[in-house]
C-alpha cells in the first residue's frame, strides 16, 4: 500500500488531501466513500444526513464535520467539502 498526502492554502483556507492505493476497483470504494451508510462502515458511528449534506459526529457530538458533496462523478470521484469543524 502506497500513501500520500499534501496540503495547500487557497484563498487563506487550508485545504489537506490524502490519498492511498489499495488493491479494490472504483466500485467496491465508491460507495464507502460517498455515501452515510458508506462511512458509517469503516468511519464514524454517529451519522445523520439533513438534506444534502452528511454529519459526522464525534465525542458525543462535541465535534461535527458537516460534509457536502459539491459534484459526483459517480463510481469515479468523491470530493467532499468540509462546512463544519474547527480541526
Amino acid at each position: 500500500m502506497k500513501q500520500g498526502a499534501t496540503h495547500q492554502t487557497v484563498l487563506g483556507q487550508r485545504e489537506e488531501f490524502s490519498a492511498i492505493e489499495i488493491s479494490a476497483t472504483p466500485e467496491e470504494v465508491y460507495s464507502l466513500v460517498s455515501t452515510a451508510s458508506g462511512f458509517g462502515q469503516w468511519w464514524a458511528t454517529d451519522i445523520t444526513q439533513p438534506g444534502p449534506t452528511v454529519d459526522l459526529g464525534f465525542f458525543h457530538r462535541a465535534t461535527v464535520y458537516r460534509l457536502r458533496l459539491p459534484s459526483e462523478r459517480p463510481r469515479q470521484h468523491a470530493d467532499w467539502v468540509c462546512e463544519s469543524g474547527n480541526e
